[in-house]
């Protein structure tokens, strides 16, 4: 990792800021219209169901010497959760792209653990930091719809709706706020905060 690179920080409930470098402009509809905006037709979700629990421990300090479980895997052997560990530790020192390609991996190998959500998130974070907005869209969105009782269905609502914004559709970025704000009524001060800011950035109704 280049020395120069910013990194982006996680607070206390979980909640990924990106670099000042990678941060720009912020902000969902029915059901049905975010369906036809952010899901390509006919694409298979590679994570299958599973629900968003949060990690209960701080990941462990990236290994980089930590051999792959297999030839052409990018994550370690070990359990689930040391694996998820592993692939936060990439996104958290600002290794996005091999963050996405580690947490890509992790949903595929481990469908139904209920970290899946949370590396859902992460996924689309690695996108959203980026400025890969769209994708960032489809999966935050597929976050909150595979585990809408998840720990980070809120999140994945609110930067659904930022990426919305991102894309130029206030419209459907508006309709996510105020979904999120209906199904969710006892949200972190975090997500509260960036709620309140965003829908009177876009003029929401």
């Amino acid at each position: 990792m280049s020395a120069s690179r910013e990194r982006g920080t996680v607070d206390k409930n979980g909640v990924y800021t990106p670099p000042k470098s990678a941060i720009s402009t912020l902000g969902s509809v029915s059901k049905n219209k975010l369906e036809q905006v952010v899901e390509p037709d006919g694409e298979a979700d590679s994570g299958g169901a599973g629900a968003g629990a949060a990690a209960s421990s701080t990941p462990k300090t990236l290994d980089a010497a930590t051999p792959p479980a297999v030839a052409g895997s990018v994550l370690p052997a070990g359990t689930p959760r040391e694996r998820y560990q592993y692939a936060f530790g990439l996104m958290s020192q600002a290794r996005y792209d091999e963050a996405e390609a580690a947490l890509k991996e992790f949903i595929g190998a481990h469908g139904t653990d209920p970290l899946v959500g949370n590396a859902r998130y992460w996924l689309g974070e690695t996108y959203y930091v980026r400025n890969n907005y769209m994708d960032a869209a489809q999966t935050f969105f597929q976050a909150y719809k595979t585990a809408p009782d998840g720990s980070k269905a809120p999140d994945s609502l609110l930067k659904l709706g930022m990426a919305m914004a991102s894309l130029d559709k206030p419209e459907e970025a508006c309709a996510t706020f105020g979904k999120l704000r209906k199904e969710y009524t006892d949200l972190k001060p975090s997500i509260e905060k960036a709620l309140n800011r965003e829908t009177k950035r876009l003029k929401c109704q």
